[in-house]
């Protein structure tokens, strides 16, 4: 892929939370690139991550590759006062420099995107089957190409050779 194409792309940092017994565990990807904006990204994730009832400890940071780049892996370990199916958990680690952003989390099957506006979500601990979780996908698929107007004109622009005009 052109990273041309990666224009379009803002900036996002992957995690992974996983929960056994009253032991979370998981990590963090940040981007290089935002690496630079937020300094000690280590200090500054035990503010910006939460997850309630549980205390938080990151590691040190590995280097990793995604699909749209470069990232600093922070593994992350947590012990939480009891174990709950459910938890609310927060992300507002760059949402202060760019309203862009987005916290990708996946757990226990699930994936959560958290934005400016939706800093606090309530996540399920509990497994999802994978036709679920291929549902889920093509749900969020369709919706994502039907609310981007550049998506639907690329749609009728492969479509637009199969009409015949007679």
């Amino acid at each position: 892929i052109s990273f041309d194409a990666l224009a379009h792309k803002g900036s996002d940092t992957y995690w992974r939370l996983e929960q056994q017994g009253t032991t979370l565990s998981g990590s963090v990807d940040v981007a290089q690139s935002d690496l630079a904006v937020l300094g000690d990204v280590r200090a500054r994730l035990p503010e910006k991550l939460r997850v309630e009832g549980c205390a938080l400890q990151f590691d040190e940071g590995t280097p990793v590759t995604h699909s749209d780049g470069d990232y600093l892996s922070f593994p992350l370990r947590g012990t939480c006062a009891a174990e709950q199916p459910e938890r609310a958990v927060t992300y507002a680690l760059l949402f202060d420099l760019d309203v862009t952003h987005r916290g990708l989390l996946t757990v226990a099957g699930h994936w959560v995107a958290f934005t400016s506006g939706t800093r606090t979500q309530t996540v399920s601990f509990v497994p999802v089957s994978r036709g679920a979780q291929a549902w889920a996908a093509f749900t969020a698929g369709v919706h994502h190409i039907a609310i981007g107007w550049d998506h639907l004109c690329f749609l009728f622009a492969l479509l637009m050779p199969s009409i015949q005009v007679n």
